[in-house]
């Protein structure tokens, strides 16, 4: 129904028009736009934008002068309305499209409205709001709310170009196996800038399940809520198992420069869950439970190919003051349950695949540790262990540096420990150095008081100095101790003593190495015998004493292994 007025004195022509079109398909939507009127970069969007769709039936009405459309004074009227059905839109460049649309758009005047189903997350499908108020300075708005597993919630933000620059590889870490969230939206899109997008979101998460990849750190039955808004994530009081324990989360800017993100988290752990999370070394000797906080830092990312920026690393920071949590090291790591201990760690991942560990426990065991990531699990690469609350260092050579001053230590009970652990038969030993003062120390049994403890890495052997006022010396303890060889010792004094008091664990000679000993004084008990040699080989039913001298003032005694015929 039509009906066009010609003025004859040649002003505007005046349209009164109302139609009905059936099958039509939306891709030729830009052709009958007044594209005239339009800025070039939203007849631009309205091409690349619409992909598909089929409208079933439009009704299209138009009166006023043509030349005062779009009628910002009254003058007229435009007004189109239609259905969509299988409605495919690339609402912006590079961006997961939305498919499956189904909705009522209504054209009026300059802008128009929207609003029905779609899928913009895989099978998920959302409900859409949306529009443009003036095509001519168009900023389409959406609004719009989708439930989806949280796998695929991760996977649209990796699809993303925007959000993934921002979150950067930190994102790719996460991942979900389990859990489902409801996404609300309200984005504002300006056509002729992409870039100046608004975007306001909300993840109401339901028994989620996160992963932090490289840490080998899940959350499970995650509940609360995640708000995006001016590129800000923020939380509050988010709930969730992690090491079988409930923890308490919230999520704020950061207030440091160059992260964008802060996530803090509080709750108590189990020694036990500790160990089956992480296999943990010497993980029995950790027991009992603590309460802990710690936080996660996210660095912010370049917007742009900016060659200049460089990005902060990862950064994880955990704390407790241990009380609860017994350690059942020797001294002088040892700690009953009931005892309160700080403990502070700060991890950062740095971006070459290696991770570096700093902290102390208690206010003068500081140490600093650096492994590197790979596809078996972390590596220890170097370190450093200070017993003196001095800040340590990364000794510039592979392995671990100890040093400093320690009240006791229970050397017997750290080789035992050790070789319980299959550390003394290392290819590769992870001990590089250590020096100690040590105000009371024993070793194989005997209590040498104040004691200055060195120990240095040869090239097959542990080089050990022992300077007390009873024992001494020098040894040489070869690495592999498997083949039962010889352990040296140049000692300048050996003075033994003995007790009634019976063994901390029965030792079975066959299992011992060989000794090659000389001392220019030695004594056991109240009686000295002087210069003092020894050559005991192992042997397959156990030790064999080759030969013993020992020369004093009064005695002499020289003892030999017979020479074996063949």
């Amino acid at each position: 129904n039509l009906e066009l007025i010609v003025p004859s004195d040649g002003g505007a022509p005046r349209l009164d028009l109302q139609s009905r079109v059936f099958g039509f398909d939306t891709t030729r939507t830009p052709s009958y736009l007044p594209v005239g009127v339009l800025p070039a970069p939203v007849v631009g969007w309205l091409d690349r934008a619409i992909i598909q769709g089929r409208v079933p039936e439009a009704e299209v009405a138009f009166f006023g002068p043509i030349d005062a459309f779009p009628f910002d004074n009254g003058e007229g009227q435009l007004r189109a309305r239609f259905s969509v059905e299988d409605g495919v839109l690339a609402y912006v460049d590079d961006w997961p499209v939305a498919k499956a649309i189904e909705g009522e758009v209504e054209f009026f005047n300059a802008g128009f409205t929207a609003q029905g189903t779609g899928m913009i997350m895989n099978e998920d499908f959302a409900r859409m709001t949306g529009g443009v108020a003036d095509m001519r300075d168009a900023v389409l708005t959406v609004s719009g709310d989708v439930t989806a597993s949280l796998g695929e919630f991760l996977d649209y933000l990796r699809a993303v170009p925007v959000t993934a620059r921002r979150l950067g590889p930190d994102l790719s870490r996460l991942q979900s196996n389990s859990g489902s969230g409801v996404v609300t939206l309200d984005l504002n899109l300006p056509l002729k800038d992409i870039g100046a997008y608004a975007l306001d979101a909300e993840l109401a998460m339901n028994a989620g399940e996160l992963e932090i990849q490289g840490f080998d750190l899940s959350a499970n039955d995650i509940q609360g809520r995640l708000r995006l808004s001016d590129n800000v994530v923020t939380g509050e009081g988010i709930r969730a198992m992690l090491f079988g324990s409930p923890v308490i989360a919230r999520v704020a800017a950061a207030d440091e420069p160059g992260y964008r993100a802060r996530l803090e988290v509080s709750g108590s752990v189990e020694a036990e869950a500790l160990q089956q999370n992480f296999d943990l070394p010497f993980g029995s000797l950790f027991s009992g439970e603590t309460a802990w906080e710690g936080h996660l830092l996210l660095p912010s990312n370049a917007l742009d190919d900016d060659p200049t920026f460089e990005r902060e690393p990862l950064r994880v920071a955990v704390a407790s003051d241990l009380t609860g949590a017994g350690l059942g090291f020797p001294a002088p790591l040892e700690k009953p349950a009931a005892a309160s201990m700080p403990l502070e760690l700060a991890f950062t991942v740095l971006p070459t695949n290696r991770l570096d560990v700093e902290g102390h426990l208690g206010m003068s065991r500081r140490f600093a540790l650096s492994f590197w990531s790979t596809d078996s699990g972390l590596q220890f690469r170097r370190g450093s262990v200070r017993f003196d609350g001095a800040y340590p260092l990364l000794p510039p050579d592979d392995g671990l540096d100890i040093e400093g001053i320690v009240r006791q230590l229970q050397l017997d009970g750290w080789l035992a420990l050790l070789r319980g652990q299959d550390l003394l038969n290392r290819d590769e030993p992870i001990l590089s150095r250590l020096d100690l003062d040590v105000t009371n120390m024993t070793a194989l049994g005997q209590r040498l008081g104040a004691t200055t403890f060195a120990v240095r890495q040869g090239r097959d052997e542990w080089l050990i100095e022992l300077d007390s006022d009873r024992v001494a010396g020098h040894i040489a303890v070869p690495f592999e101790l498997r083949g039962r060889p010889q352990i040296v010792a140049d000692m300048q004094r050996l003075h033994l003593t003995f007790t009634d008091e019976p063994p901390a664990r029965q030792i079975d000679p066959r299992d011992l190495p060989g000794l090659l000993v000389n001392s220019s004084d030695f004594a056991v008990g109240q009686r000295n015998f002087g210069r003092f040699s020894a050559n005991v080989q192992s042997d397959p039913l156990g030790l064999r004493l080759v030969s013993y001298e020992s020369v004093g003032d009064l005695s002499l005694i020289h003892i030999s292994e017979p020479t074996r015929r063949r």
